[in-house]
């Protein structure tokens, strides 16, 4: 029984507690700050504005890297530079009466100060809590992320690719290379068969000049007085006396 006692009762107290901080909640007011002059800081910000009420949370949100990048490569402030900004008041009068009463007022500050001729741009945001303003920068920063994992998984996707074409760059190179050995080894091998045959050709006989054999032959019968008595059968007339000899000695017989 006394611990369920002990229970109720620590329940009762986080209940109360809670709704004290429901109410005080209730009872806060957000300024917003449009701009920001250079090298404004949140601790700067929270000096300037504490003298009107009481201040709970300041939020200054930070440039985009690239534009800081791009000043200082101009040459440009190089310092961190914040865009625009959230201060929480803890009674929202307070946050009413600074936006009606600093908005397009000088900064002041001591004149040697390099914001004292700075304007104020501040308006009161009603029905706005911090909770609000959370789930916002939660929800830019998944934007954010979510943009960053396409542009990486695009990145990725191009460098894939690329890769691709100078693998297959590569093997048309080596076919192309192939090829070029292939026609430079059947070129020397076709050259070395020609030198060899030409080399053949002119290799100098060992066995010495053709030995040519020439026969005795009796001498053919010509015109004018070697043809007389043949009777135009182109034979001589000795041997024709002999053949008419040799024959009349068959006849008579």
């Amino acid at each position: 029984m006394e611990h369920d006692t002990n229970i109720d009762k620590k329940l009762e107290m986080n209940a109360s507690k809670l709704q004290r901080y429901i109410d005080k909640a209730k009872k806060r007011g957000i300024i917003y700050l449009s701009r920001l002059p250079p090298n404004m800081k949140p601790q700067k910000i929270r000096h300037l504005l504490e003298q009107y009420g009481e201040i709970g949370r300041v939020y200054l949100a930070a440039e985009d890297p690239s534009v800081r990048k791009k000043r200082k490569k101009m040459g440009g402030h190089s310092g961190k530079k914040f865009t625009e900004g959230w201060v929480e008041f803890e009674d929202k009068k307070d946050a009413k009466l600074v936006a009606k009463l600093l908005n397009g007022e000088p900064m002041g500050g001591k004149k040697r100060s390099a914001h004292y001729y700075d304007l104020w741009c501040i308006k009161y945001l009603p029905k706005f809590s911090w909770d609000h303003l959370t789930e916002e920068l939660n929800y830019q920063r998944a934007v954010k992320d979510q943009k960053m994992a396409a542009e990486v998984a695009a990145a990725k996707r191009e460098r894939d690719f690329y890769l691709s074409r100078v693998d297959k760059a590569k093997a048309v190179e080596a076919i192309i290379e192939r090829q070029q050995q292939d026609d430079g080894d059947a070129t020397q091998l076709l050259n070395t068969t020609t030198n060899t045959n030409e080399g053949e050709k002119k290799k100098p006989n060992k066995k010495g000049p053709r030995k040519v054999r020439t026969f005795d032959q009796n001498k053919t019968i010509g015109s004018g007085a070697e043809l007389k008595g043949t009777r135009g059968t182109g034979l001589r007339s000795d041997v024709l006396k002999k053949l008419a000899g040799i024959q009349s000695s068959h006849g008579t017989e």
